[in-house]
């Protein structure tokens, strides 16, 4: 998944009305979620831009302990069994986790960061 793209996963899965969303419509792409529910957008740059410090750190954390490979291209790929798919503390944490994994395979798939700008009207 493009660098670019992961960083929007933080506030599409931490907005508990936008990962509850996510979860609900699983069989529909993230993009058509968006698009039947624009109300999900609303303030959706500040959520993001307040949470690329501690995305960029999870990344640093994940790489540190190389959990994480960056590819020539940009991509970042997770190495398998590098992170623990042990359960977390809580179910609203789990379902951040869930929303996430389901983001991620949405992205991955897409692989174009301009596809996903454009779907969801902001801009990188």
């Amino acid at each position: 998944m493009p660098y670019s793209l992961t960083l929007l996963v933080l506030p599409m899965c931490l907005h508990q009305a936008s990962r509850e969303e996510i979860l609900e419509n699983r069989r529909l792409s993230v993009l058509r979620v968006f698009a039947l529910r624009p109300d999900l957008l609303v303030n959706f740059a500040e959520r993001a831009r307040s949470l690329v410090q501690y995305a960029t750190e999870a990344f640093a954390l994940l790489a540190s302990k190389d959990c994480i490979k960056v590819g020539d291209d940009g991509c970042i790929s997770l190495i398998p069994r590098r992170v623990s798919p042990q359960p977390l503390n809580t179910d609203d944490a789990e379902r951040c986790r869930a929303a996430a994994l389901i983001l991620g395979r949405d992205f991955a798939q897409i692989n174009d960061r301009v596809t996903v700008y454009a779907s969801l009207s902001i801009r990188p």
